[in-house]
């Protein structure tokens, strides 16, 4: 069953995040920021299967402007952005399904890369990444690193749509950003459900939460990359310990549920918690609970010099 995984954020200069610094690890290159003299190098990273930037496609022709090399574009970002607070950048993550051949999962990603580029008119820098060696095979997965401004053949020019608040949005005629976020949620399940049809799988891919697709059981606690991280490297994490104790009580209190029905409920109950557990490491959360876990491990985290890679995804 393809894994449904759809993460947006936006990446603060508040919070130490750099356009040019998250680019470079995205395309696994080396790129300099021309205004703080700092080079990012992740080159030896590894599990870059395809990268590239796409324009915005305008006019009747539908014909796509000419975007800049990579370090030219996001220094353009972050010279465009003079406050200390700005957000120099949109990022979008996907879990690509894992069913496709390798060249439909790159040509997918393209779709939803061009879709939003030109949904919103910014430059959108495209990496796709193989699964991460030691983790869950089927995690092939897509970085799209978005302009928060218009892309034009002279450069960047006013923000997007995306980027507005609540008072412009609203004078617009346009919707709160939480539903804008729902509306490319369901966007990618369509599409990403168009291309397994074409591949002959069945369309697995849900957008809705949990309990709105009228499954029971629990939500999944995501991990996040700075964890697994660790755990791959053999150390020890107190989140994950968190994260398994707080599993285990959910399965203790489904036994506990359970002892009071008839056998047949308590088989079906104990395959739902085999299949709890089995999901816990390939299920993230909900968009509303991935935000406010990231809301409150931005209070946990590091000093940015210290985790240059935290705000780059996995």
């Amino acid at each position: 069953m393809a894994l449904f995984w759809f993460n947006i954020r936006s990446l603060s200069r508040a919070k130490g995040a750099n356009a040019v610094a998250a680019a470079a690890y995205i395309s696994r290159g080396k790129l300099r920021d021309e205004q703080r003299q700092r080079t990012y190098d992740f080159r030896r990273r590894g599990g870059l299967v395809h990268s590239e930037i796409l324009a915005p496609q305008r006019g009747s022709g539908q014909s796509q402007a000419a975007v800049p090399q990579r370090s030219e574009l996001w220094n353009q970002a972050e010279r465009a952005e003079p406050r200390r607070n700005a957000r120099v950048a949109r990022a979008y993550q996907v879990t690509l399904p894992h069913e496709l051949p390798a060249a439909d999962r790159v040509a997918l990603a393209r779709r939803l890369a061009q879709d939003i580029a030109n949904r919103y008119g910014s430059a959108v820098d495209l990496a796709v990444h193989d699964a991460p060696a030691g983790g869950d095979p089927r995690n092939v997965h897509a970085h799209l690193l978005a302009t928060t401004r218009e892309y034009h053949a002279v450069g960047l020019g006013k923000k997007t749509t995306m980027e507005m608040n609540t008072t412009a949005r609203k004078a617009r005629g346009l919707p709160p950003t939480w539903i804008e976020y729902k509306q490319l949620r369901v966007h990618w399940a369509q599409i990403a459900n168009e291309a397994l049809q074409e591949r002959g799988f069945q369309p697995t891919m849900d957008s809705r939460t949990l309990k709105d697709q009228g499954i029971t059981r629990q939500p999944q606690t995501h991990r996040g990359p700075a964890v697994t991280a660790i755990m791959r490297r053999g150390g020890h994490s107190y989140v994950a310990d968190r994260i398994r104790t707080e599993q285990l009580a959910i399965l203790e209190q489904e036994r506990a549920n359970s002892r009071n029905q008839p056998s047949s409920s308590l088989d079906a109950r104990r395959r739902k918690a085999v299949h709890s557990w089995r999901s816990y490491r390939e299920q993230g959360p909900s968009a509303e609970e991935q935000a406010r876990r990231e809301r409150a491990a931005h209070d946990l985290e590091p000093e940015p010099a210290r985790s240059r890679q935290r705000d780059f995804g996995r």
